[in-house]
Parts: C-alpha cells; structure tokens; sequence
C-alpha cells in the first residue's frame, strides 16, 4: 500500500455508491438468515472531469502510470465530506472514567488536523490526548469521565483508494483542454 495523497485538483464531480456485502441463506419454511461479511461499506467513486487543462491532464496520467493502474492504492480526500464539520460533529466514544482509548470511525486522519470536546469542553492535541493518523485511533492522557461524551467537532480524512481499472483514457475537446471519467474502488 502507498501512503502517497492524490493532490491533483482536477476532480470537478463525482458520484459515490456504497457497497454491502451480505450472505443471504433462504430456508425452505421461507424464512431466511443474513450475515454482514463487512463491517461497514465500501465506496466506488466515479469522477468526472472536464474542461481540464493540459497540466491537469499530465498529473492525472502519471500519477496512474505511478500506480500501475489498479496496482496500488493511494489517498484521496472527498471533499464533500471531508472536514467532518461539513456534516455536523461525530460522536466517538462516551467516557467510562477508565477508558482511555477511541477510535474515529473515519480514518487515515489528516495530519494535525483534528478537534475534540469531551463533555462540550474543547481538549488539546498532544497534552489531553494524541492521535494515530493512519489507524484513527485516539489515546487520552486521563480517562473522560463517565458518561461524558467525547465528540470530534472537526477533522480531516481521507479514503484509501485504488483505480478501478488498468485502462485510462483522455478525450480532448479542445484545444489543450481534456475529459476524463475514472472509477476508484475504497481498499479496505
């Protein structure tokens, strides 16, 4: 896996689906059993984008021949979603008065780029807790209390993704301008 971020800025729209995948077992009596074999879903992004420039259109394709297409994954950031305050705040964890260690359920983080309340009080990175930026798991020097709500009220993150295909191809509309429409899969 690469830890390399996608930073090229040529991704105008995109469409995001989400995938399940769960085991159906039908029974005779009609009845039937199903079993999540994820924990939670995994993305496919299709992004359109056009009008894009000549400089634009270089970054896009060596990045995918860096990758070797589908090859190997990398980060890339939805901004739709990402700050999570977009959104509104993210309930992480209540307090046990033992429990020290949350997790944010989006992850890897961006770096240094994340706030936290615990019980509505704002606490601070590195004196009050740290953060693992690629796990997403978070350490508290003292315990949140019990029943205290630990709430991320901003933070960054990015997807893992991979290229859906080993194909990439550029229309030119134009005169030094491009369309591209590419699939990404979430790497899990």
């Amino acid at each position: 896996m690469s830890a390399e971020i996608f930073t090229g800025d040529i991704v105008l729209s995109y469409e995001k689906t989400k995938i399940y995948r769960t085991l159906v077992s039908p029974f005779m009596s009609g009845k039937e059993q199903r079993r999540s074999k994820w924990t939670r879903p995994k993305h496919r992004f299709k992004w359109g984008a056009t009008g894009r420039n000549t400089e634009q259109s270089d970054y896009l394709y060596n990045f995918f021949n860096g990758k070797s297409g589908k090859g190997e994954s990398f980060y890339w950031e939805a901004t739709d979603e990402s700050p999570i305050s977009q959104s509104g705040d993210e309930h992480v964890g209540t307090g046990t008065g033992s429990e020290k260690s949350f997790q944010f359920d989006r992850y890897p983080v961006k770096s240094g780029d994340c706030d936290l309340t615990v019980d509505g009080t704002p606490v601070t990175e590195a004196s009050d807790y740290t953060v693992n930026y690629t796990t997403g798991a978070i350490e508290f020097s003292v315990a949140p209390g019990s029943a205290e709500l630990v709430m991320a009220t901003d933070y960054r993150f990015y997807y893992q993704v991979r290229f859906g295909g080993d194909e990439l191809s550029r229309e030119q509309f134009a005169y030094k301008l491009w369309n591209f429409d590419i699939d990404l899969v979430e790497v899990l």
